[in-house]
């Protein structure tokens, strides 16, 4: 199979097992992940060299979702209903499906490679998953302390970042091994206090990512640590979001934490909620007390909303809205003018219409998606570029990965090989 390393012109794609290694060959990459017990990756982009790489999306989901069962039947049936696939020949779409085959048995035998617990274990991450499956390959004993404390883990298996002058991360991460649990926390930068290990130890694993652990451990230093913080049985995206923004904490009571921390679910869109509706406070110079449950939250929000609509509308709406920077599809279509905008937040139920002044700046710029399911999305302008901001759905819910990858693949294929490097490199479809 040609690999693109002479001509620069791009892969074919397809997935195959060759020996101890997975080649996913992609649009604008190949990249090839070697098993258990030396789990490497490296990646090669079209006329350039294989380099080593750490993959920080989540590449499990991907190869997991590559051996269910069915996954060729349902693969087949959306390359029918795709636009290349509605006309093919039965040749085509008996190449197609033997393709599709192949993927399947690659990932399927690339999978039964790894001890199966510790798969599953740093499958529950939804980043950085390959971090973790090198450090249990390479740090004996570990996977005990992974199994215990899931976070304390993954910041092992990403220690360049939490600590000054990493030059040798593996050698750092089995000293710190080696050392007990309070410990290894003070080696990462938190407090050398046994209660920095069972915060962590409390964290949900969607509510594990770099950016999150670092908002942690700042509001760990701090001197009068959020009481919350170490009451509440366990810790998700949402919560921990909101307890480690100084700004955002004292707008939510202890009552309204707790009824969070029994829907992890819904709690990051909540979150979400929470941001917006002190942002629409502060611009109507409203100081409301403390929002003590999930019903008085969503009631301030909607209230002050149509308070904020009201008022910017009229200025809002005469502003000019630039050409978008990529053209839209059937399912991904630019929000080109502020009733347009505006007319989004009114059906989504959220507080878009207040990206109009950054909007009509060019800064950042705002699409709607209409499948695999309806959300909204931001694109923010970046150094080199344009990036993802936030992707949510109604009442700013969480979407679901496939919606995700969509809108991934949508990017890619407007800002080409750019965006893909971006998206390998740790580029976030969140805010936090």
């Amino acid at each position: 199979m040609a690999d693109g390393s002479q001509s620069g012109r791009p892969f074919r794609r397809g997935w195959v097992q060759k020996g101890d290694k997975l080649l996913m060959f992609e649009d604008e990459r190949l990249l090839v992940l070697r098993a258990w017990p030396d789990v490497r990756a490296w990646v090669k982009l079209p006329g350039k060299v294989f380099r080593g790489f750490r993959p920080v999306e989540p590449l499990l989901l991907y190869i997991g979702r590559a051996t269910h069962p069915r996954y060729v039947q349902r693969a087949l049936h959306a390359f029918k209903k795709s636009e290349s696939g509605s006309a093919a020949t039965p040749e085509t779409i008996e190449r197609i499906r033997a393709g599709f085959s192949a993927k399947q048995r690659a990932a399927q035998m690339f999978v039964e490679a790894f001890p199966a617990e510790l798969w599953s274990l740093a499958g529950k991450l939804e980043r950085r998953q390959w971090h973790l499956l090198a450090l249990l390959s390479r740090v004996p004993g570990v996977d005990e302390l992974a199994r215990d404390n899931l976070a304390l883990a993954f910041a092992m298996a990403s220690c360049w970042v939490f600590a000054d002058r990493m030059t040798q991360p593996y050698r750092t991460a089995r000293r710190m091994a080696r050392r007990r649990r309070v410990e290894i926390v003070e080696l990462l930068g938190f407090p050398s206090r046994p209660v920095a290990v069972r915060v962590l130890s409390k964290l949900r694993p969607d509510a594990i990512s770099v950016r999150r652990l670092l908002y942690l451990r700042e509001a760990l230093r701090a001197e009068a640590i959020p009481k919350a913080l170490l009451h509440l049985p366990v810790l998700d995206s949402g919560t921990l979001r909101i307890l480690t923004d100084p700004v955002l904490r004292p707008f939510a009571a202890h009552s309204l934490l707790e009824e969070l921390a029994t829907d992890p679910h819904e709690s990051e869109a909540l979150a979400y909620i929470l941001e917006d509706t002190r942002t629409m406070a502060l611009q109507l110079d409203v100081r409301p007390a403390p929002v003590r449950s999930v019903r008085e939250l969503r009631g301030l929000h909607d209230e002050l909303a149509r308070q904020i609509n009201r008022g910017k509308l009229v200025a809002f709406t005469s502003m000019a809205i630039p050409p978008p920077p990529f053209a839209g599809t059937d399912v991904i279509v630019p929000l080109d003018s502020a009733i347009e905008i505006a007319a989004e937040g009114r059906q989504m139920h959220h507080c878009v219409f207040s990206y109009v002044p950054q909007v009509a700046d060019g800064q950042v710029y705002l699409y709607r998606v209409l499948g695999p399911e309806r959300a909204t999305f931001s694109l923010r302008r970046t150094h080199d570029g344009w990036g993802i901001g936030q992707i949510r759905g109604p009442t700013n819910a969480r979407v679901r990965a496939e919606t995700v990858e969509c809108v991934h693949q949508w990017l890619t294929a407007q800002q080409g090989v750019a965006a893909e490097i971006l998206r390998s490199e740790g580029f976030s479809s969140t805010a936090r």
